[in-house]
């Protein structure tokens, strides 16, 4: 379905497990709420790039994988509610997503790519460590360049890696739970 750009709306069955690769890339036409089935495992790399009408998704437990720029550029997602479950999260996945207002990632998450949330808005709610990125430059963290104004970082987070944060020039409030002992180089 790539580059359909008169495509509005999307409705998944109940056996989908897989969305592929570049399946709805640049579906710019594509509004409101994507319902995904609660047997989907994962989202291919570059899935719903450019998708820039869409606003929410309903993602459930099910989903594991997040690819690369599965949702880069979905600049009127408003929200966006990462499910326990979510295991990866791939490079780019959620970049220049600079309309949402509030985004969890709960603590499941064990892997979140470089420039996973460049670019993105609002509030941010973690529950999962980030891990560290010392081999990387400044603008490859995983929240480098984001433009959060709030970090909660909740107590089960334990490190906080080098240049995760790196780069975010409004974050205007922080708040790290006791847990946390490890903060790395230029993390902020």
């Amino acid at each position: 379905f790539r580059y359909c750009t008169k495509l509005s709306s999307l409705e998944f069955n109940d056996n989908l497990t897989v969305i592929g690769n570049c399946a709805f890339y640049q579906c710019t036409g594509i509004t409101g709420m994507v319902e995904f089935p609660d047997t989907l495992t994962t989202i291919g790399s570059e899935a719903f790039l450019g998708c820039s009408s869409l606003r929410l998704l309903n993602i459930h437990e099910s989903l594991t994988k997040i690819g690369n720029k599965a949702f880069a550029d979905c600049n009127s997602l408003v929200s966006l509610n990462i499910p326990e479950g979510v295991i990866s999260i791939g490079q780019n996945a959620f970049r220049d997503c600079n309309g949402l207002e509030y985004t969890f990632i709960p603590k499941s998450v064990k892997e979140i790519g470089s420039g996973a949330f460049t670019g993105c808005t609002g509030e941010l709610t973690l529950e999962c460590d980030i891990p560290s990125l010392a081999e990387s430059f400044q603008w490859e963290g995983q929240f480098g360049g984001s433009k959060f104004s709030q970090v909660f970082i909740s107590g089960s987070v334990t490190t906080i890696g080098n240049y995760a944060f790196s780069g975010n020039d409004i974050l205007t409030s922080i708040i790290i739970s006791d847990n946390v002992n490890i903060i790395g180089e230029d993390a902020f």
